[in-house]
């Protein structure tokens, strides 16, 4: 029982010890886990105001490009590559730029043959088929065909 008494002093200490290293421990890992929660989280919201950001240009260039199409009937390719471009050295987000009037039933074989000349291609309002591949439009009260494309060279296949 003597040394049961002198051992009891030792295990409580011992427990007290280990009790303690395991509080410190869990602190330090909640400490962790939050200061890591925290630089996600500031990352998290840097990241959405640069996306956000980029998103106000975009809609910014797209909305000067419609005021000045309001302004003009007609605008020519070159004057539409002339008015695209800077638009996309200041938005990174934006791939591409297109002109897409509505075009009356009425006004179909109109608009192709000045879109051929102004185009130097034959031009043809097209659609899709199931295999993705252009096909002459079937007749429709109006058209919404791809007129110009910027950069053209990656686009190309879209007119019409």
């Amino acid at each position: 029982m003597k040394q049961t008494v002198k051992i009891l002093p030792a295990f409580l200490i011992l427990t007290l010890g280990i009790t303690i290293s395991f509080w410190i421990n869990s602190i330090y890992k909640k400490n962790a886990f939050d200061e890591k929660k925290n630089q996600i989280s500031v990352l998290v919201e840097n990241r959405f105001n640069n996306i956000q950001k980029e998103i106000e240009v975009s809609f910014t260039s797209v909305e000067i490009l419609h005021s000045i199409f309001e302004e003009h009937k007609f605008v020519s390719k070159g004057e539409f590559k002339n008015y695209t471009t800077p638009l996309f050295k200041r938005s990174h987000g934006v791939k591409a730029l297109s002109w897409i009037p509505k075009v009356n039933s009425k006004e179909r074989a109109n608009f192709e043959d000045k879109t051929s000349k102004t185009l130097h291609t034959n031009f043809i309002i097209n659609e899709r088929n199931n295999k993705n591949e252009p096909i002459v439009s079937k007749e429709s009260p109006f058209y919404f065909p791809v007129t110009y494309i910027e950069p053209y060279r990656e686009n190309k296949k879209a007119l019409g």
